[in-house]
């Protein structure tokens, strides 16, 4: 731990502030500091409070999260597996980074669901390195191990595999290479993918709280639309390679990306956007729902999405809309005016990132294909499909000025593509070019 690091870990967990529990209460020390290792591994990060919830609901005790502190500290300052941040409680390896990482996990946490097994499962996340999906791993490096022996190179690979984070999955055959790694056929390496997919899909996972991809997608499917709005499961850390898949680390590229609409363009989008599928929920009577115009972020997106997909059924709902609401400003009624007759609703097929910006061809039966240059609303496609070209997906392109948008809804197919469909999208996307260009407006 450097000098600044330890400054900064004993302002939130001072030596001095060590005191000698009260008479009775030292008993509490053993089994909070067992609950705390499980709960930081489990969670790496969590709020006292909701810690000391589940500690009495399993335990039954009253504790309290100043008392938790008291009893917690002098073993924090002895081994340091956790430690004390503001309200939370942090697993140790948050220190080095002098709680920089912190934030942007909570961010990725909110509004998910912990996972919480019962008590003797709960506890055993206490023991280091314990997983309870081990077996989706062992058969990962037994394939490893059949194929290229078992040898350290081997294992060690495996290891940077593991870490590798489920979103990350482009980077794969790379780190092979790097080890000497590599398969003499598409059937070995397809199966090596799917082994690796499966691992990674049931691996527990700190933004998660807990809870697997695997998990976490059969929850959101109880209470899931037809289609889904997709966003990034996670914050984008600055010198992770970039998700357009260009080789650059994100803070290179698309975070600095201006394929995005500037602040004072996506007020008036969300503004404009929200207060039409109110109308049209209040109108049709979709869901049971009031959509919040003064904070976008808070909205359900699942219910966001039935009104969405009810608007786009009859785009006639806009000219009423219109109509009936004669203030809105000149900049509103003309893009709702745009929107209505000019959006193009459908399967597209994302061919590249250019400078942030996706360029996308509209899969439509018996008709030519056009390519569109899309922009994002408050980040980059890029960094809301969080996948390298090709992508097959599903939404609802929009004007907005002399650029195209989309509606705030992207629906990925989770298809990947060989060699021989990316050549043979490759070759009609340079067709296409050629022929009619690019439009950067609809």
């Amino acid at each position: 731990m450097t000098a600044k690091a330890r400054r900064i870990f004993e302002k939130y967990n001072p030596p001095a502030g060590v005191a000698r529990a009260p008479r009775g209460r030292a008993r509490l020390r053993k089994p909070l500091d067992n609950y705390a290792k499980a709960a930081t591994n489990l969670y790496g990060i969590i709020k006292l409070d909701e810690f000391v919830e589940i500690f009495n609901c399993q335990i039954g005790e009253d504790t309290n999260p100043e008392e938790v502190k008291m009893l917690l500290l002098p073993w924090i300052l002895e081994d340091g597996l956790y430690c004390f941040y503001k309200d939370y409680l942090v697993h140790s390896t948050f220190i080095d980074s002098d709680f920089d990482f912190v934030k942007p996990l909570a961010r990725n946490q909110e509004g998910k669901p912990r996972y919480l097994p019962e008590k003797n499962l709960f506890l055993r996340h206490a023991l280091p390195g314990y997983e309870d999906n081990h077996q989706y791993w062992w058969d990962v490096l037994e394939f490893m191990e059949k194929k290229f022996g078992t040898g350290d190179d081997v294992f060690s690979c495996s290891i940077e595999l593991k870490m590798l984070h489920p979103e990350r999955l482009t980077e794969v055959f790379p780190i092979l290479n790097e080890y000497g790694l590599g398969f003499q056929n598409l059937e070995e390496a397809n199966e090596f993918m799917r082994l690796l997919t499966v691992a990674k899909n049931n691996v527990r996972l700190w933004e998660n709280k807990g809870y697997t991809p695997s998990e976490l997608r059969k929850l959101a499917e109880k209470d899931a639309p037809k289609e889904l709005h997709f966003v990034p499961l996670r914050e984008i850390l600055p010198d992770e390679s970039c998700p357009c898949g260009s080789g650059k680390k994100y803070k290179h590229c698309c975070s600095i990306s201006p394929a995005r609409l500037p602040e004072k363009d996506r007020i008036l989008f969300y503004d404009t956007w929200l207060r039409l599928l109110d109308y049209v929920n209040k109108k049709e009577k979709v869901c049971d729902y009031q959509v919040n115009f003064l904070n976008p972020a808070f909205n359900l997106q699942s219910k966001l999405c039935l009104i969405r997909d009810r608007l786009w059924e009859k785009p006639s709902f806009i000219s009423e809309y219109t109509l009936l609401n004669p203030a809105l400003t000149k900049e509103a009624a003309e893009l709702l005016r745009a929107w209505e007759k000019k959006h193009v609703r459908g399967k597209f097929l994302l061919l590249e990132y250019r400078n942030g910006t996706a360029i996308m061809m509209q899969i439509k039966e018996n008709e030519t294909p056009k390519l569109y240059a899309v922009i994002g609303i408050t980040s980059t496609i890029s960094e809301t499909v969080m996948s390298a070209p090709p992508v097959l997906l599903k939404t609802v392109l929009l004007p907005f000025g002399d650029r195209i948008i989309y509606d705030g809804f992207i629906v990925p197919y989770q298809i990947s593509f060989g060699l021989g469909a990316r050549k043979m999208f490759s070759e009609q996307y340079e067709m296409e070019k050629l022929k009619h260009g690019i439009l950067t407006k609809l």
